[in-house]
């Protein structure tokens, strides 16, 4: 749904929208290049992943508040691990324990899938 500021415009949700969103916070660059496949390869979850992120599937039209990236970390490595994300402070924490992309991706996609009720509360 979206959400209506008188004179904002909404900004079109793409990769390198998204890409614009990121700050990486330590994170290996075999993880890092992983990630980055997958936001070119799965496009078509960009709403989903961006929810997983932040609570909305799309940019509000003012933009996030302060600040205003997500922020990218990585977890220890433990395998079976999901992808983990903070809402509030919108922070995403990528497993570091894949050594293939497409295992990557199926835990990505996983993750996502999981989270797509929310809280349950609607």
């Amino acid at each position: 749904m979206p959400v209506f500021v008188p004179g904002a415009s909404t900004l079109e949700l793409n990769t390198e929208t998204f890409k614009g969103l990121l700050f990486f916070e330590e994170v290996e660059v075999k993880v890092k290049n992983m990630f980055l496949k997958y936001i070119d390869t799965e496009a078509e979850k960009l709403p989903d992943l961006l929810m997983f992120c932040t609570g909305t599937n799309q940019i509000p039209p003012l933009g996030f508040h302060e600040p205003s990236k997500i922020t990218v970390m990585q977890l220890e490595p433990m395998c079976g691990q999901l992808s983990n994300a903070n809402t509030c402070p919108q922070e995403l924490e990528l497993p570091s324990c894949h050594s293939e992309y497409e295992t990557f991706r199926e835990s990505m996609n996983c993750a996502l899938v999981n989270q797509s009720t929310g809280f349950g509360i609607i």
